[in-house]
C-alpha cells in the first residue's frame, strides 16, 4: 500500500493519497457510515466500488469524482482488488478569504446539496487539477498552501459549474424502501454490533422476512450482513488494540466476537495479522486505511 497520509486535520486542508493493491485489500473491505465537519472531495484514480450516502447507493468508477458535504453519513464499499484514490479535506473556512477577493459567493452557497457525483470528464481538466494539488501538497514548497488554496477554488468553481450543467443535483431524490429498511438495520447494527445478533432477531425488529432481508441488503450495499457485523466488530477491536492496553478476551468480548478464537481467526482474515502481532505493528492513532 501507498500512501500520503497526514495524522490530523490541519487548520485548512488534508490532501490524502491512497493505493491499494490485491495483496493486502479484501474484496469487501469496506468502511464504516460515518461523517465529517469538513468538506470531503474524493476522486477515484484507478478500481471500483460502491458509496452508500444517506440510503443512496452510487457505484464508482475511474475519473468519478465526489463532493461531500459536511455531516453527511455515508460509507464505500471497496469492491475491487486494485483500488486508488485521492482524497482532499477540506473546512469551508479554507475558501472564504479567496472566494470573497474573487467576489463569487461562499462555498455553502455555492454548494447547497448535500453531494454532487461527477462521471464523465472529457476535458479531463479536473484531473489536471487534482493531479497539481497532489503534487504541490506532497513537495510543500514556499507558499504551497496558497497555492492550494486558489487550486481548490478553481476546483470547486469547475464542480459546481460542471453540476450545473449536467443538471446534477446530488442529494435529490427519495430512496426507496429497500435502501430505507437496509439504512435502519446498517444503524442498528452500528449501535448494537457487540451484542450477541441473529437474523431472527432483525427480520422481527424491522417485520421484514429474513431471506429477504438478506437478498436486500447484499443488493443495496453489495456484502452481506454478516459481512458487515464482522467489520463493524474489527474495526472496534483494532481501536481497542492501538489505544488500549486490555486483555485480548476482554477486547474480543467488547467487539461482539464471544471469544478469542472466533476473533483471532476474523481478524486475521481481514487484516492479515494475529491481535497480538497487529498490536505490535501499529501505533496508536494508525487505524488501517482501507477504513477510508
Amino acid at each position: 500500500m501507498t500512501h500520503e497520509v497526514p495524522p490530523t486535520l490541519g487548520k485548512d486542508f488534508n490532501v490524502l493519497w491512497i493505493k491499494q493493491t490485491s495483496e493486502i485489500i479484501s474484496k469487501n473491505i469496506m468502511s464504516s457510515p460515518h461523517s465529517h465537519p469538513f468538506y470531503e472531495i474524493y476522486y477515484v484514480i484507478e478500481g471500483s466500488s460502491r458509496f452508500v450516502i444517506e440510503g443512496h447507493s452510487y457505484d464508482v468508477t475511474p475519473n468519478t469524482l465526489l463532493i461531500i458535504s459536511p455531516f453527511v453519513n455515508h460509507m464505500n464499499i471497496l469492491r475491487s482488488p486494485d483500488y486508488e484514490r485521492l482524497i482532499i479535506e477540506m473546512p469551508q473556512e479554507t475558501l472564504r478569504q479567496p472566494l470573497h477577493s474573487l467576489g463569487v459567493p461562499n462555498v455553502t452557497d455555492m454548494i447547497k446539496d448535500k453531494w454532487i457525483i461527477l462521471n464523465d470528464d472529457p476535458t479531463e481538466y479536473r484531473q489536471v487539477l487534482l493531479t497539481t494539488i497532489r503534487e504541490v501538497y506532497a513537495k510543500k514548497q514556499l507558499f504551497f498552501d496558497v497555492r492550494i488554496r486558489l487550486l481548490l477554488t478553481d476546483l470547486i468553481i469547475y464542480i459546481c459549474n460542471s453540476a450545473k450543467d449536467a443538471g446534477i443535483r446530488g442529494g435529490e431524490g427519495v430512496p426507496t424502501l429497500k435502501n430505507e429498511t437496509v439504512m435502519e438495520v446498517v444503524s442498528f447494527l452500528n449501535q448494537h454490533f457487540y451484542e450477541p445478533i441473529n437474523l431472527d432477531k432483525l427480520a422481527d425488529k424491522f417485520h421484514i422476512e429474513k431471506t429477504y432481508l438478506c437478498k436486500v441488503f447484499k443488493k443495496t450495499l453489495g456484502l452481506t450482513i454478516w459481512d458487515y457485523l464482522m467489520m463493524l466488530r474489527v474495526e472496534k477491536a483494532c481501536t481497542m488494540l492501538i489505544t488500549t492496553n486490555d486483555k485480548i478476551i476482554d477486547i474480543a468480548l467488547a467487539s461482539g466476537f464471544g471469544g478469542i478464537a472466533n476473533f483471532e481467526r476474523v481478524l486475521k482474515k481481514i487484516t492479515g495479522c494475529s491481535p497480538t502481532a497487529y498490536r505490535k505493528q501499529r501505533m496508536p492513532g494508525d487505524l488501517p486505511t482501507f477504513w477510508k
